[in-house]
């Protein structure tokens, strides 16, 4: 069920964040009630994508280690187990929090579905996908509290996450060119491409902090919410240095596979995170 996974779903806080409401104490419940709710249909989709993913994880040097992939986990029991999460969390999204997140969450796992199944296999069109299921996470986040969600932050955000899919197939990708490799689980992409998604997953990610420039500079948005935002402007260099870090690390094997996870356990990402915390709160008070 990839608890770790979840960490994601705190992106359905950042429009409450951003939009400088944090004020606003009845929004915490249903934001919590769908944190819940995405992160039990989140796990069910992991358990789907496992069971069709069973037979190219078995070749994978690290993923043939996952409970269905290695026969600790019967893969009827799973599907059980994925198809009542799923249905629990959409019952429980239209009632406790609100049609337009249950529509969200509807979406959300209509689309993870037919990437496990189809869409990963597709060249391009997988890390697109991928990075848009983290924009459907901040767009889920204002429906379920009733914010708009900026059009900046999406952009910044699209770009951002794609340069994350581009690290995640660029680290599998190098995993699976090693030696000891048999093969790759059944992506669209070829050892001949590890010197194209470095530029295509640098790229993104520079457009992002570009989007971002772009947002202090000429967003009147900018100064109804905060007070003094030449402290926004220290924050470009920043994500900067963690993306080209990211890089870095994944192009000298320094990396798992898995960004999120690598993320979590990184201790200059979170020094990372609340160094921009800090700028942000100073743009806002000073």
């Amino acid at each position: 069920m990839r608890p770790h996974q979840w960490v994601k779903n705190l992106l359905l806080f950042s429009p409450l964040l951003l939009a400088h409401k944090i004020s606003d104490t009845d929004k915490y419940l249903p934001l919590s009630f769908a944190f819940i709710f995405m992160c039990l249909a989140a796990s069910g989709i992991y358990l789907i994508n496992d069971i069709v993913d069973r037979e190219a994880d078995r070749l994978h040097p690290v993923k043939k280690y996952r409970p269905i992939a290695c026969g600790a986990l019967p893969a009827g029991t799973a599907l059980i187990t994925a198809l009542i999460l799923l249905c629990a969390s959409l019952v429980s999204a239209f009632v406790f929090v609100n049609f337009r997140f249950a529509v969200m969450l509807a979406v959300y796992g209509i689309l993870t579905t037919a990437y496990s199944m189809i869409l990963k296999k597709i060249l391009m069109i997988d890390v697109i996908v991928l990075s848009f299921f983290y924009s459907l996470r901040i767009v889920a986040g204002g429906a379920a509290s009733g914010i708009a969600v900026s059009p900046w932050f999406l952009a910044f955000s699209w770009f951002f996450f794609l340069s994350i899919a581009f690290v995640k197939r660029y680290a599998e990708l190098r995993i699976c060119a090693a030696p000891a490799t048999t093969g790759f689980n059944g992506r669209g992409y070829g050892r001949e491409d590890l010197l194209l998604i470095p530029i295509a997953g640098i790229t993104s990610g520079l457009l992002s902090v570009l989007v971002f420039l772009l947002y202090i500079a000429t967003s009147d948005q900018v100064k109804t919410l905060y007070t003094n935002p030449l402290w926004l402007w220290m924050i470009a260099p920043i994500f900067v240095y963690w993306l080209m870090r990211l890089w870095f690390l994944a192009q000298r094997n320094e990396m798992d596979s898995d960004p999120v996870s690598f993320a979590i356990k990184d201790a200059p990402s979170w020094v990372t995170v609340a160094i921009i915390g800090i700028l942000l709160v100073l743009g806002s008070i000073t």
